[in-house]
């Protein structure tokens, strides 16, 4: 199977929550939420939640769980890095329904907002 790309369409606003008593931006969880497009095709959901801990590197933690129609939705789970430098994200499929997914690298591109699956 030939890598796959899809874009994020962001349709709620970035959320930012900072627990009382943690240095800013120690401790900071960003979440948002949209649309997965394949080309102008709606294909899914995603929720990506980036925990924000590192104190000199400028990056997050991130989780990206997508989200595809069926009787009950087919979750894939992505968990990486988000450079906060360039809008980036990179990791592997951590979690799926789908077996022998676990392990695929993925590369998110913030600046077009493309998400491709390095199926192999």
């Amino acid at each position: 199977m030939p890598p796959v790309s899809l874009q994020l369409q962001q349709v709620s606003p970035l959320f930012n929550f900072d627990p009382p008593g943690a240095p800013s931006p120690l401790g900071r969880t960003q979440y948002d939420a949209g649309k997965l497009l394949a080309g102008t095709q709606g294909v899914g959901e995603y929720v990506r939640v980036k925990d924000v801990h590192a104190v000199t590197m400028n990056v997050a933690a991130v989780t990206i769980t997508l989200f595809f129609p069926a009787p009950l939705p087919v979750p894939i789970t992505l968990q990486g890095v988000h450079s906060f430098d360039s809008g980036n994200e990179t990791g592997s499929i951590s979690a799926s329904s789908v077996a022998g997914i676990s392990g695929i690298p993925f590369f998110y591109d913030g600046a077009t907002r493309a998400l491709t699956i390095m199926f192999p």
